[in-house]
């Protein structure tokens, strides 16, 4: 009797330590992880207000990487004729990283060459070359506005075709915290059409 008594506090006490140890353990990891979570929140946070900056100094560019046309069954119908020859492209996400293609903002001024893959919707009353069937600007941001979402940072203005006196783009662009962007542009000529790619400082302004 005195042996078995012997025992059972011995065996009570090694359960108490290894319930303390448990505790110990549970409290580390969550130390770990909520630690962990604000790093990545202040990093976040670090990334957001990066963007923000950039896009307020009216002093980046966009280089192009891929196209989303617009497709209608005659666009389609082209660009699956050329799917062959296009390396990997879809008809709804054209890649044309590398080509130079892009859209730069300095301050109250915008520059663009970007590929056009999509339907003419009317003339352009004889002004533009045969040639100049791309998304082209060089002039001034009209109605240029900034909006701050929780995720993301748009930007809206309008400018004039550089290659056509009667047309007018409408371009809205999405800028992300890890340097992506979209830009969306419409016309009244033109099927609208969208490009991906990624925004930085424009290299002479940094």
């Amino acid at each position: 009797m005195a042996y078995n008594a012997y025992l059972k506090p011995m065996k009570k006490k090694s359960l108490y330590r290894r319930l303390f140890l448990i505790a110990v353990m549970v409290i580390v990891f969550q130390s770990c992880g909520s630690s962990e979570s604000a790093n990545e929140e202040a990093q976040n946070a670090q990334a957001f207000q990066a963007i923000s900056e950039l896009v307020a100094s009216e002093m980046y560019r966009i280089d192009v990487e891929s196209v989303q046309p617009f497709n209608t069954a005659t666009t389609t119908a082209v660009l699956n004729d050329l799917a062959p020859y296009m390396n990997g492209s879809t008809t709804g996400n054209i890649q044309v990283g590398g080509d130079n293609y892009f859209l730069e903002v300095r301050q109250g001024k915008v520059v663009a060459n970007m590929p056009f893959f999509g339907q003419q919707l009317q003339g352009s009353g004889g002004n533009r070359n045969a040639q100049d069937v791309g998304v082209d600007m060089e002039g001034r941001t009209e109605t240029y506005s900034v909006n701050e979402r929780n995720e993301h940072i748009e930007m809206y203005f309008e400018a004039d075709d550089s290659n056509s006196r009667t047309e007018r783009y409408q371009v809205f662009i999405r800028a992300y915290p890890n340097n992506r962007a979209m830009i969306q542009v419409t016309s009244s000529q033109r099927t609208v059409i969208r490009y991906m790619g990624r925004i930085h400082a424009i290299p002479d302004a940094m």
